[in-house]
């Protein structure tokens, strides 16, 4: 798996596409794309197709390097209406650069994906691209629902903040699993299973994020209780604010709702969390979601080689940052 890794990021790194002019245009698509990453999406992609197939080729790894691109797309844009300063430790593209320049950046990279699909693939095209698509416009919609959640001063639900990250994550894990099969001639049927294992892994995925901004032992260039200084409403706020009673919501509210020394909020609202248990909460959600695409992997195992796919599940899984 760490050859198909290193051989997907050789790929990335050197991708034609990029190094073109003017210069100003294509610097940021590199710069991003050179930041550390998993390479979870583009991973999912190529696992699945080996599902079936065991020879890659220049298709397969062209459409696992697009949905990389799409996810780069999304993170520049994500990092301009979040306003934040750095990625992964570094800059952002905007701060980087600028504003205009990230807003055209991503927007190339999005065309570029539908460029690769069509050149990887022009025989199934059509049928990619709009398996593909309907899961484009649902991050965006997911995106949408995390402004308006930020935004939202009364009471947000468990409920609206597990469809949020569905759309908003969750999806493009989904569609990335879904695609690998389709382009090894999967029925429409154990594409659709691909799907929905991806989509759980998602789900399970995000949930963990949650819980390692508060309770990880190291994070990936991201600084430690960020989430808290932010406000940010995740799983582990939403339930406390939802679980915890008398002093520890009148606490919490107060951190919330005034300014203090970072290192004091996160202290203080990391013990709300581990009095009210809502970190275990989130721990068992996340088991939840992964232990149904393993579920939806017993149902296809007689028509996919899917070992390396589950061995990969099962490393996420347990992953510690």
């Amino acid at each position: 798996m760490q050859e198909l890794l290193d051989e997907l990021e050789h790929r990335l790194q050197n991708q034609p596409e990029l190094n073109k002019f003017p210069e100003g245009l294509y610097a940021p698509m590199r710069y991003i794309l050179q930041l550390p990453a998993k390479r979870v999406r583009p991973l999912l992609c190529l696992l699945s197709y080996q599902s079936f197939q065991q020879d890659f080729t220049n298709s397969i790894y062209e459409l696992a390097i697009s949905i990389e691109l799409f996810h780069s797309f999304t993170l520049i844009h994500d990092d301009i209406m979040d306003n934040a300063d750095l990625r992964r430790g570094v800059p952002t593209v905007h701060r980087k650069y600028n504003i205009n320049t990230a807003i055209l950046a991503g927007d190339n990279m999005l065309a570029l994906v539908y460029h690769k699909m069509v050149l990887s693939y022009p025989f199934m095209a059509y049928q990619m691209i709009n398996f593909f698509s309907k899961a484009a416009i649902e991050v965006c919609e997911g995106q949408m629902y995390d402004l308006i959640l930020s935004e939202k001063n009364d009471h947000v639900t468990i409920e609206e903040y597990l469809q949020m990250i569905r759309r908003k994550t969750a999806v493009l894990l989904g569609v990335s699993m879904g695609l690998g099969a389709m382009a090894a001639e999967a029925s429409d049927e154990i594409v659709q299973k691909f799907y929905q294992i991806g989509e759980s892994m998602g789900m399970g995925f995000q949930l963990q994020d949650d819980y390692f901004d508060v309770f990880g032992d190291t994070q990936f260039g991201k600084k430690m209780g960020g989430d808290i200084l932010e406000n940010k409403k995740t799983f582990l706020l939403i339930s406390a604010l939802q679980d915890s009673i008398g002093s520890d919501y009148d606490d919490l509210q107060y951190w919330l709702k005034t300014h203090h020394k970072p290192e004091d909020k996160i202290f203080a609202v990391k013990s709300i969390f581990e009095r009210t248990g809502v970190g275990e909460k989130c721990v068992n959600m996340s088991n939840m979601y992964f232990q149904h695409a393993y579920q939806l992997m017993q149902e296809i195992e007689n028509h996919a080689n899917i070992e390396n796919l589950r061995k990969y599940l099962v490393s996420v899984q347990n992953r510690k940052k």
